[in-house]
């Protein structure tokens, strides 16, 4: 009876190891695709079925050991057999079947909570079944020790069981939202695996620790490429001050990425730095929300972020991260953007000082300027350094009407501005500013391609400090003069221009302080033949000057009543007196003043001090005159132009006498009164 005692409570001890047995293989399960995945870190999915295997398998080749262990007990069969009722208690319990006895053939006591035929050697605490169990069973005590140092190490995997602990600490509503496991949990690494659920995915790293991923959120995340391409999750779900959740993740190659998912719009990823920026310019309140992923840039330089509310952030190594919006990003685009001549923004978009634009600044020495009344236009080069010296746009120029522009030479650039300006460049000039009154007589003369060029100065303030005037280029060089007083401004205008042999002559004779004055007019075509050239002057006592040119004469100055009657009276350049071919001189005397010009056979204007009036003296008569002595013969001055007699002759009146010319005999006679 004892005996049948015992039997029957080693049976039931059996069945109870039995059902003990079958609940560690299902926690196997969970925790095999820790050890599958380290074998085979590339797979996705869990390998818990071939660790299953590989515990069969161990479970078969220890039952060779065992057996064979098991012949040196005295009580042991030696056999190995499975069907032993007696002994095993059950068939398919473990498939060990060492030949153990009941008492201690296990190789585990009765407080370890298994049966003697499990040979998994298993203690009750340890709850898991190892895959290497039974390869050590039929030695005893020994067996039980082993066994339970194999359930240590699937406790020890990385990560195991995380992931269900904070789902179950998870409150109701959270794991209703987060839904059930959805499949086997996946592990990638020793130091990452997840495990999907219904509407998310929860995450372990060894680094990170355990985040939720879910929603639209999750959406993204998946479409960028998941943790291979983001890295893991740093954060559970969160929300920013909108209410607009978010989540944030970590890469080694990427550093920190956020998703943020708002209402009614698709999530999307914003990367570093980006994102940094990004949350520094205010976030979603300011730029509003991503419409793009972070993407490299078409030339490979940077990355890239648009935002609802029109704007960009554009980043490069160089330059760093900065925004561009409204008109400004608009007209960037328009020039090509990086791969233009701008290249990338090293400011954000910025008001400008005096409040009424914006701008940004560019990598490649340049801007972008905008304001309501011009629009976005580039300045870009010397000019930009050059408007950058007035002031930019609070200087007298204003806000940029133009881009920076090829000249229609093509050899030089320019930009015009609100306030009647312009900044013209070429490689020979440099940058100049150029407005207003000047300006307007510039362009009216051609631009750059007309006779003066491209200005070589800025507008400056004349000798006299009664005007101004830009200097220029040119074939042969020229100014532009602007006066702001003077008693002929109103008849001829204050802005005149004079270049070429004239400006020379008259930069010679001393410019506006000499006594030729400011020009009163712009170069005029001469008179008749067209051939010559002059400039009329302001010149003194209300007595305008002039400089006339020739190729034959060059050119030369007239002044006072001298250039009064030659221009007014005697027809000027193309007049019966041709062009000068002196500049005014003084007398020897020091009485009179004159000209000789290359007309009439050689002719003279002389003006003296006592007749105070200029005559004209040319041909024979002037021959005679000449032949005396000129004005120290006893003749003296002129006192009439050449003038007709009653008889048909010619004749010029002096203070001492007359020459007379008889055109019948070709006669010439001086008589004195």
């Amino acid at each position: 009876m004892e005996r049948d005692l015992k039997g029957e409570i080693v049976t039931v001890k059996n069945l109870v190891g039995h059902a003990v047995a079958l609940s560690t293989a299902a926690a196997l399960v969970t925790a095999a695709p820790a050890a599958g995945a380290t074998e085979q870190p590339e797979q996705s999915t869990p390998t818990t079925q071939s660790s299953q295997q590989q515990a069969d398998s161990g479970d078969d080749s220890s039952q060779t050991e065992s057996g064979s262990e098991a012949g040196t007990s005295t009580d042991s069969s030696g056999s190995g057999d499975s069907t032993s009722e007696d002994d095993s208690g059950s068939s398919d319990a473990s498939g060990s079947g060492d030949g153990s006895t009941g008492d201690s053939g296990s190789g585990a006591t009765e407080d370890s909570g298994s049966t003697g035929d499990s040979g998994s050697g298993t203690t009750e605490d340890s709850g898991s079944t190892d895959s290497t169990s039974g390869d050590d069973t039929g030695s005893g005590g020994d067996s039980g020790s082993d066994s339970g140092d194999s359930g240590d190490q699937v406790d020890e995997d990385p990560g195991a069981g995380k992931i269900d602990e904070y789902y179950q600490s998870l409150d109701a509503a959270e794991q209703e939202r987060l839904g059930e496991p959805v499949g086997e949990e996946q592990v990638v690494s020793d130091s990452l695996r997840y495990q999907k659920y219904d509407n998310a995915r929860i995450y372990w790293s060894a680094d990170q620790g355990v985040h939720s991923v879910s929603g639209a959120v999750l959406d993204a995340f998946v479409n960028a490429g998941g943790h291979e391409a983001l890295g893991v999750p740093s954060t559970g779900r969160k929300t920013d001050e909108a209410g607009t959740p978010y989540g944030e993740f970590v890469s080694s190659e990427r550093g920190t990425s956020a998703i943020y998912a708002p209402e009614g719009a698709e999530a999307h990823v914003l990367g570093e730095p980006v994102l940094r920026k990004w949350r520094a310019e205010g976030g979603g309140s300011q730029l509003g929300y991503p419409t793009t992923d972070t993407a490299a840039t078409a030339d490979g330089r940077g990355q890239y972020s648009e935002f609802a509310n029109g704007g960009v952030i554009y980043w490069t190594a160089e330059t760093q991260a900065h925004v561009l919006q409204g008109k400004v990003l608009a007209k960037w685009e328009e020039t090509g953007g990086g791969a233009g001549p701008l290249g990338y923004p090293t400011t954000d978009t910025t008001a400008t000082p005096d409040n009424t634009g914006q701008y940004n600044h560019f990598e490649n020495n340049g801007s972008i300027y905008w304001s309501e009344q011009t629009g976005a236009h580039t300045i870009q080069g010397p000019i930009y350094d050059k408007w950058a010296s007035t002031n930019w746009e609070r200087g007298p120029l204003g806000y940029p009407t133009t881009d920076t522009t090829a000249t229609p030479d093509n050899t030089g650039q320019y930009n015009h501005f609100e306030n009647n300006g312009s900044i013209y460049w070429s490689e020979q000039t440099g940058a100049h500013t150029i407005q207003g009154a000047i300006r307007d007589k510039w362009a009216s003369l051609g631009w750059e391609r007309g006779p003066l060029g491209y200005p070589t100065t800025d507008e400056q303030s004349a000798a006299d400090g009664k005007g101004s005037y830009i200097e220029f280029a040119g074939s042969d060089g020229g100014a532009i003069y602007s006066a702001s007083e003077g008693s002929w401004i109103e008849e001829f205008g204050a802005t005149h221009a004079v270049y070429g042999a004239i400006y020379d002559k008259w930069m010679a004779s001393g410019g506006v302080t000499g006594p030729l004055g400011y020009p009163i007019t712009d170069e005029l075509v001469g008179y008749g033949d067209g051939s010559g050239r002059f400039n009329l002057f302001s010149g003194q006592n209300n007595m305008f000057a002039m400089v006339a040119w020739s190729q034959p004469t060059q050119a030369h100055s007239l002044q006072g009543g001298i250039a009064s009657k030659y221009l007014l009276e005697e027809g000027g350049p193309g007049g019966p007196l041709g062009y000068p071919t002196t500049d005014q001189r003084i007398t020897p005397d020091g009485q009179a003043s004159y000209n000789h010009f290359n007309g009439a056979g050689g002719s003279s204007i002389y003006f003296s001090k006592s007749v105070d009036r200029a005559h004209a003296v040319y041909g024979g008569i002037r021959d005679r005159w000449r032949q005396l002595g000129w004005e120290r013969s006893y003749l003296g001055y002129p006192i009439s132009d050449e003038m007709t007699t009653e008889n048909g002759n010619r004749r010029v009146n002096f203070q001492g006498g007359y020459v007379i010319y008889y055109p019948e005999t070709g006669e010439i006679v001086d008589r004195p009164w």
